[in-house]
Parts: structure tokens; sequence; C-alpha cells
């Protein structure tokens, strides 16, 4: 009877540390998963990012000229905002001064359709703003991307 409750006792004791192992295995897979997960979202923001920082000079040529053949370059705005939002929150204020700074482009459009080229002026401001309007954006873009890259990082 004795030999009996002693191997009853390790039966259990066995499928308790194997239920146990497998919990863990599960969490630890499920937590390395869910970084997985962010850390290609946070790479997919970071593409994005770029993306507006190497066309913004595509934009700025064409506010310049707007009969050279390039293709005005579309921006994942909405995306990047939903990443941003959803897989790096602490980069929410960056991200709003990256946006309002990208958003002055908007009434430089306007402008430019409004100006003649005989006003001299009128040209040198408007090729004076976008240049300076595309450093700034660059400079909080790269701001952004160093930040993704720490985030990542630390996955």
């Amino acid at each position: 009877m004795d030999s009996l409750i002693s191997d009853l006792l390790k039966i259990v004791l066995g499928a308790v540390l194997t239920m146990c192992a497998q919990w863990v295995y599960a969490n630890l897979n499920t937590k390395k998963e869910k970084n997985k997960l962010r850390r290609q979202k946070l790479e997919e923001a970071f593409i994005i990012v770029g993306d507006i920082l190497g066309g913004i000079h595509y934009k700025v040529a064409l506010l310049i000229n707007p009969n050279l053949n390039i293709e005005n370059p579309k921006f994942e705005i909405g995306k990047l905002h939903s990443l941003i939002s959803f897989y790096a929150p602490e980069l929410q204020e960056d991200y709003k001064d990256f946006m309002s700074t990208y958003q002055e482009f908007i009434p430089l459009t306007a402008t430019r359709f409004r100006t003649s080229s005989d006003d001299d002026k009128s040209i040198k401001e408007i090729i004076d703003e976008p240049t300076k309007i595309a450093f700034l954006l660059n400079s909080k873009g790269n701001i952004i991307k160093e930040k993704l890259t720490k985030i990542a990082q630390t996955l």
C-alpha cells in the first residue's frame, strides 16, 4: 500500500511540475511573440518616418517648380499615427510636434499657386520657407527615428 501511495504521489508531482513548466514556457513564448510584433511595428513606423523625410524634398522641389516631372509622394500619415499610438505611446508628443511642422506645408502650397513668376520677393519666400520647414522636419523626424530605435533595442 505504501508503494502505491508513493507511486501515486510521484505521478501527481510529475504532472504538477509538467503543468508548471508548460505554463512558464507558454508565458515566455507569448511575451517573446508580443515583443517580436512590437519590434516589427516599430520598424514599420521607422520606415514610414524615413519615407516622409525622403519624400519631403520632392514636395519642396514641387513647390519651387510645379512643372517638374516628379510624382508627388504619398505618405502613410494615418498608419504612422496608429503605429505610434498603439506601439510607441511614449512618442506621442514628438509625433504631434512632427506633424504640426508637417502641416505647415499646406498653406505653402496655396501660396505658391497664387504667386506669379514675376513676383521675385514672393518666389524667394516660397523657396526659403519650405527649405526651413524641411530642415526642421528632418530634425524632428530623426529624433523620432532615434527614439524608435532605442525602444526596439530594449525589446
